[in-house]
């Protein structure tokens, strides 16, 4: 029944790909998931960062996690994954494309002293960052009742 859907669309004029949660996806749709690209790498020695464009090719998946980006790009450059930093990830509407920027730091002393925290918060691991957001706010809560 779906490949007669396809077909018949395909004379009208229209092309039909299935959608990703329909079950399946045609043959021709590759098989790589999470595919990084570096696009950019500019070297800002004062900072002692490289800042790095990327794209990433998630055919039919949804915008990947941060962490599994950061992960495979990291991976990519040939970096420790602590100190790379992703500041962001776009992926506009109906695509499979994402783009994003990073900064990769020669140490976490740099790291620390030039990113702001909730930067650095988003980066971390789910457990990490909900540990460190309780630390914060109960920091916050005893500061208000002196």
């Amino acid at each position: 029944m779906e490949r007669n859907k396809y077909v018949s669309l395909c004379l009208e004029g229209v092309e039909y790909i299935p959608k990703y949660n329909e079950g399946r996806l045609g043959d021709h749709v590759s098989k790589e998931v999470l595919d990084v690209e570096v696009v950019n790498r500019t070297s800002r020695p004062l900072l002692r960062r490289e800042e790095v464009d990327f794209t990433v090719k998630h055919m039919g998946k949804p915008t990947p996690s941060l962490l599994a980006v950061r992960g495979r790009l990291a991976e990519a450059l040939g970096v420790k994954v602590e100190t790379l930093l992703i500041r962001y990830i776009k992926t506009p509407t109906n695509s499979w494309m994402s783009k994003g920027h990073a900064h990769v730091y020669e140490t976490m002393d740099a790291l620390n002293s030039f990113e702001p925290l909730h930067y650095r918060i988003r980066n971390l691991p789910k457990d990490e960052r909900e540990k460190i957001l309780s630390e914060l706010k109960a920091k916050k809560e005893t500061g208000k009742g002196e």
